[in-house]
């Protein structure tokens, strides 16, 4: 509720800042792309609990995410397309050569409307839709097959997938790259709010899985290039 309220605080300042109301309205449907990076935030406590019940290590609930996006402008109003993946090349592994891995992707849908603050910056709060894939790999290195929750598997890997739909409060403050309107760059806030959530092992669903948040915090840099304006 903490970052609900840090971006909700935003929205309101943002609405008293100067100009935000500008009577010279832009106009016209912009189309462009958008990079960015970020630090991405899981809540997987529980999750990690299961793990250390049956031996395994902790998955980590920290990332680097990196994400990119179709974005569409008409006048203040944005609507993006975008999807992002959390980088994680360690697999931790415990006393019995058993590793741990983990990572999650993402798609989203957001809707935003653009807000003017001290002549070269503009704030654009959002709401948007996401689903997000939280997975993980439980691996043996040294056999050839592998017994996980009891489901036996021909492998020495076992894929542990949850599917999470959640409801995105964002905002992000841009400012021009440069002299013109084509390029931008800035801060990038958002916070998931979990609504649906399931557990597959290896595509067989479980019931009572633990309960986490995948979509979580996100902090980062955003750039965006309207390439069709």
């Amino acid at each position: 509720m903490r970052i609900f309220s840090v971006l909700t605080l935003t929205t309101i300042i943002s609405i008293n800042a100067y100009g935000q109301f500008s009577h010279d309205e832009p106009t016209g449907l912009d189309f462009g792309l958008s990079i960015s990076t970020s630090y991405h935030h899981v809540s997987v406590s529980n999750f990690n609990t299961f793990l250390v019940d049956n031996n395994l290590k902790e998955v980590k609930t920290g990332y680097l995410n990196l994400g990119a996006g179709l974005n569409f402008k008409y006048g203040r109003h944005f609507v993006q397309f975008a999807g992002d993946v959390d980088i994680n090349e360690v697999t931790e592994y415990n006393d019995n050569n058993v590793g741990t891995h983990s990572y999650s992707n993402a798609v989203n849908i957001n809707y935003g409307y653009e807000f003017n603050l001290f002549e070269q910056f503009s704030l654009v709060p959002y709401l948007g839709v996401s689903r997000t894939r939280f997975n993980t790999k439980i691996s043996d290195k040294t056999q050839s097959t592998l017994d996980f929750s009891s489901i036996p598997t021909n492998r020495n890997a076992v894929g542990i997938i949850n599917d999470t739909f959640s409801v995105n409060l964002g905002s992000r403050i841009l400012m021009p790259i440069g002299d013109g309107d084509f390029s931008y760059c800035g801060l990038d806030v958002s916070y998931g709010f979990k609504t649906k959530s399931k557990w597959t092992i290896d595509e067989s669903e479980i019931t009572n899985g633990p309960t986490i948040n995948p979509s979580g915090l996100k902090i980062g840099i955003v750039f965006m290039f309207m390439i069709c304006k």
